[in-house]
């Protein structure tokens, strides 16, 4: 495992410097990577949990139209996407810092084989946060991919900007 931790740095490094959309892999059973994306944003709404729900409606009704399984809520993922969530508002930036550090939270309360995560701030409606994650390869991706359950955390900087943190796993 500690072969790869360089590479995935130096890798993970490159793509975050040098692109809006970023995406690493780790899978749990072969330590291949985790996926991950990212995307800036805007805000506006009152009702942080409603947008939460919203997304939560927003990427089931989307996995449903490609015929694909819809996700349940995770207690578990909740708790680690709030924490980012905090965290980047209290760096006032997006980041996937210590995202193998929440996956490993996670994967010590359920059993995961493989672990995903979008971030965005700056939004003003689920919809739109949504629809630009989909407008991301990368983080349509994770949306769509082989998951089971997810869950997002939706929280307001003091300047009343909304930071999003959407965890995916199977």
């Amino acid at each position: 495992m500690k072969k790869y931790l360089l590479p995935l740095a130096i890798a993970f490094t490159v793509l975050l410097n040098t692109s809006c959309s970023k995406e690493t892999v780790i899978n749990f059973q072969d330590d291949s990577a985790y996926e991950i994306g990212s995307i800036e944003a805007e805000a506006g709404a009152d009702n942080q949990v409603d947008i939460e729900k919203a997304i939560l409606e927003l990427t089931n009704e989307h996995r449903l139209a490609m015929n694909s399984n819809t996700l349940s809520f995770s207690p578990a993922a909740y708790e680690e996407a709030n924490k980012h969530t905090d965290y980047m508002i209290s760096k006032g930036k997006l980041s996937h810092d210590k995202f193998q550090e929440r996956a490993y939270k996670i994967s010590t309360k359920v059993k995961v084989k493989q672990v995903a995560e979008n971030v965005a701030r700056h939004y003003d409606t689920a919809q739109e946060a949504f629809e630009h994650w989909l407008g991301s390869p990368d983080h349509r991706r994770s949306i769509e991919g082989n998951y089971t359950h997810t869950a997002i955390s939706v929280k307001v900087d003091k300047n009343g900007k909304f930071y999003f943190t959407q965890l995916f796993y199977r």
